[in-house]
């Protein structure tokens, strides 16, 4: 049983990484060719939009999410209904975001030419978050193999559309359209293999609707904050030092993304298989799958930092040009990947332990950090001290976390112990 679970975790966890490594790499990769030929100005615009409107969907998310894989994965009868009425909630969450983003948007910047770029980047609101409905579907039930291709494709449809548009020198706005577009073409393959077997239909089951959202709530709260302290750096220097350094910046940051997208994957299939253990009494091999994926983790961020901190730098003002100060941020930020792989998996473990409320303080106190230090570290670093900001916060999130998950995990653990105790006691 151990194995096959084992092999039904790396299996998931492999669909998992190819999915959201494949959008994340070919998104990189893209924006990284729109730095060089649009230069530090124009992809500062699309440097703010896309984080700003990342912190929207979240915002519309509302940590539904993460509570859908934990419930679904919890009792797979309901797995349908409670799909159809995630569907529902997230359509009307997702039309409140798009109308109210820009506008604060405009607000904040001021920058009607940033406005336009993220107008029609904010149409993947509706795309992006109706995409991870299924995907918690599919990561619950631990299937995420049958929708693979269905990315595969819709990324190919978003990397070809937006290389093309720079082949024709097409306007940036027009080309970040690709974005909703490849998301769409995603989003209706993967509604193609789901009706293959089931219907579906919006539903307003009000009870289902209202217990999940009393559940998700403080799992959104956090997941806001969370998402507004990890892009807090590029916003911020966006206000002090312009939209230049911001895509000096985002060079920097795309660059480190992709091994990001390793441990966030990693992370979301350890709290899937960890609703499932913890759920039954398979705690002993909860804590023996918890080493599994941290220690791989932790040896594949220090050879990261490394690469990162060492050799890339050199690489970026040769290839680059104008972004000298990206690789000077590089060596800086490198180094968060110890932390935040770390971090991912933490969170992973007290999410599927279902304390939320914690996330939801300690995340708080890392946003109040970043706000901080970022005001003190870019006057006197430029955008070198919002990479130091992300280092210095996840080092700290890490010994806070570390302490939380000790704590709980001895405290569930034993708990478990003393009720098995019991049981046998009256048998």
């Amino acid at each position: 049983m151990a194995s096959g679970n084992l092999f039904s975790i790396i299996k998931n966890t492999s669909a998992t990484v190819i999915i959201r490594g494949l959008f994340g790499v070919v998104r990189i990769v893209i924006l990284l060719l729109i730095a060089r030929k649009f230069g530090p100005i124009e992809f500062g615009y699309i440097s703010l939009a896309i984080p700003f409107i990342e912190i929207f969907k979240v915002a519309a998310d509302l940590g539904i999410d993460t509570v859908s894989i934990r419930r679904i994965a919890g009792d797979e009868r309901k797995a349908e209904i409670f799909l159809n009425n995630i569907l529902a909630i997230k359509v009307l969450l997702s039309t409140v975001s798009f109308l109210i983003a820009p506008l604060l948007f405009y607000l904040i910047y001021g920058n009607v030419r940033s406005v336009e770029i993220l107008f029609v980047i904010a149409s993947s609101i509706f795309t992006g978050l109706l995409i991870n409905a299924f995907n918690s579907y599919f990561q619950a039930k631990l299937s995420m193999m049958k929708i693979i291709m269905s990315n595969v494709i819709g990324v190919t449809v978003y990397g070809l559309l937006t290389i093309a548009g720079m082949l024709l020198d097409v306007r940036l706005i027009i080309l970040v359209a690709a974005i909703p577009l490849g998301e769409f073409v995603t989003l209706f393959l993967i509604t193609r293999i789901y009706t293959t077997r089931h219907r579906v239909h919006l539903e307003f089951n009000f009870p289902l609707i209202r217990s999940t959202l009393k559940e998700s709530i403080f799992v959104g709260i956090s997941g806001i904050i969370v998402v507004i302290y990890l892009r807090l750096d590029g916003l911020m220097i966006g206000s002090y030092l312009g939209e230049g350094a911001v895509g000096e910046y985002a060079v920097a940051s795309r660059i480190v993304e992709p091994f990001l997208l390793i441990f966030s994957s990693l992370s979301i299939a350890l709290y899937a298989s960890l609703s499932r253990l913890w759920s039954g009494e398979n705690t002993m091999e909860a804590r023996k799958t918890i080493a599994r994926v941290i220690i791989p983790a932790v040896g594949i961020a220090i050879a990261g930092a490394l690469v990162l901190s060492l050799f890339v730098p050199s690489l970026v003002a040769k290839i680059w040009k104008g972004y000298e100060n990206s690789g000077a941020v590089l060596q800086i930020l490198g180094w968060s990947l110890v932390f935040k792989a770390v971090n991912m998996q933490l969170t992973a473990i007290m999410n599927s332990l279902g304390k939320f409320r914690i996330i939801t303080i300690i995340a708080s106190v890392n946003l109040a950090m970043c706000v901080v230090f970022n005001i003190i570290f870019l006057q006197k670093f430029g955008i070198r001290g919002g990479a130091m900001t992300v280092v210095l916060v996840e080092a700290v999130n890490t010994i806070t976390q570390f302490i939380c998950v000790s704590y709980l995990m001895n405290n569930f653990i034993g708990k478990r112990l003393r009720e098995w105790r019991n049981k046998f006691k009256h048998q």
